[in-house]
């Protein structure tokens, strides 16, 4: 079984200005989501739980967010405050202005981390009963 993270956070200067990066700026394994202060952060896959998270600690600890804050809470406090459609290319702006009007911003800055998981089944397993085995 494979497994991998992602984690969303927004990113603020030392003075809680929202930080705008550049997408040349990211590190390898990093993107924006739905705004430019809100950095995704991808794991690769991994065998090894231990090893998962030395690489996210690995980049979470990268030069690009010395000296910023990463929202600690998967809610902001003040939705109005965070940039959703500013920076990026004509089509990320768009793409951006129609999720703001489908979803509504403050569903689009909600941040978290995710857990993906990948694993090979035999042929004619019963998934629903290997679900519940795995959660026990």
């Amino acid at each position: 079984m494979l497994i991998g993270m992602e984690k969303e956070s927004l990113i603020f200067n030392k003075d809680f200005t929202p930080h705008n990066f550049n997408k040349k700026d990211l590190i390898k394994n990093m993107t924006l989501d739905f705004s430019d202060n809100q950095v995704e952060i991808v794991s690769t896959p991994h065998t090894n739980i231990q090893n998962l998270v030395k690489e996210m600690y690995d980049m979470l600890d990268d030069e690009i967010l010395t000296n910023k804050y990463m929202w600690p809470m998967s809610q902001p406090g003040i939705n109005n405050y965070i940039p959703s459609t500013i920076g990026g290319n004509l089509k990320e702006q768009e793409y951006r202005s129609l999720l703001a009007k489908k979803y509504n911003v403050d569903l689009m800055n909600i941040s978290g981390i995710h857990f993906n998981f990948s694993m090979e089944l035999e042929k004619n397993i019963d998934c629903t009963s290997y679900h519940f085995e795995l959660m026990k």
